[in-house]
């Protein structure tokens, strides 16, 4: 009788720790996707094209108020010299009144100039100013950039020491069903092989010994078990004695068959004696 043997199936706790892990697998995070990297890339931009200091007191807003503001005050103070200069000479000007009104004139002129360091340093004030907020900037995106990456970071982890975790359990519950299949099936093959030996036996010893099975209208006689008797045997200790002698499992095994076929014990006998430990 040929042997077929059985093809492997999945336990539930296998089919569950597959799916379980299957599952995880799905849930993968997908790639890093920044949202502030654009912006942040145009503020480190801003900084890196960002011209050098230079001062020009003409493109300067707060100068030109102070030079209207100086020259006006002067036209006003060379208007009144030269005035007061005409009231005394009877309402003639002169050179004289010309000069100190000129004169006046490049004072509050002078005054003005003495106000650009001060505008200067103004100026370069806030030329630093708005470049420490471009430098905030920047830091304050590159922050938000950091915070989001390291959840992405710590995310993937977790999901990596989870995958891990049913990977393991999956394994490990799949080699111990898939051992356990095997032990099984070993078995069964053992017990089919065990019984179509026995079977080609009883042939054998039948085709051997004809006069057993010839008397009485062909009925084969025996004490019981359908074999001759045979002198008690003590089949424990002659198994016991072949393994210690270091006998090969094909031969301990050939002499359990031909003892179940000799009616000398039962099969379940022999498969308990096979299977002891001694």
């Amino acid at each position: 009788m040929a042997y077929t043997q059985k093809k492997y199936e999945e336990s539930d706790p296998v089919s569950q720790a597959r799916a379980d892990l299957e599952r995880q697998s799905a849930s993968k995070p997908g790639d890093y996707s920044s949202r502030w990297q654009s912006e942040l890339d145009a503020a480190v931009e801003r900084i890196l094209s960002r011209p050098d200091f230079s001062y020009d007191p003409g493109s300067d807003a707060l100068y030109r108020q102070y030079r209207e503001s100086y020259t006006g005050q002067g036209r006003l103070a060379m208007m009144d010299t030269l005035g007061q200069a005409a009231m005394l000479t009877g309402g003639y000007g002169n050179s004289y009144a010309q000069i100190a009104g000129q004169q006046a004139y490049q004072g509050y002129l002078q005054q003005l100039n003495d106000r650009i360091p001060e505008l200067y340093q103004l100026a370069l004030d806030r030329y630093d100013q708005q470049g420490q907020a471009l430098y905030d900037r920047a830091n304050l995106l590159s922050g938000q950039e950091q915070q989001d990456y390291s959840r992405y970071q710590d995310a993937l982890a977790a999901w990596n020491q989870e995958r891990g975790y049913l990977t393991d359990r999956y394994d490990t519950e799949r080699d111990f069903d898939y051992t356990a299949y095997r032990d099984l099936t070993g078995d069964e093959q053992w017990i089919a092989q065990f019984e179509e030996d026995q079977r080609r036996y009883d042939q054998e010893w039948a085709a051997e010994h004809p006069e057993v099975s010839a008397g009485d209208g062909g009925s084969k006689k025996s004490s019981g078990s359908g074999k001759a008797a045979a002198p008690a045997v003590d089949v424990e200790a002659e198994y016991l004695a072949m393994k210690k002698a270091g006998e090969t499992t094909g031969n301990l095994d050939k002499y359990l068959r031909s003892a179940v076929s000799a009616g000398l014990i039962s099969q379940a006998a022999a498969t308990d004696l096979r299977n002891k430990r001694y």
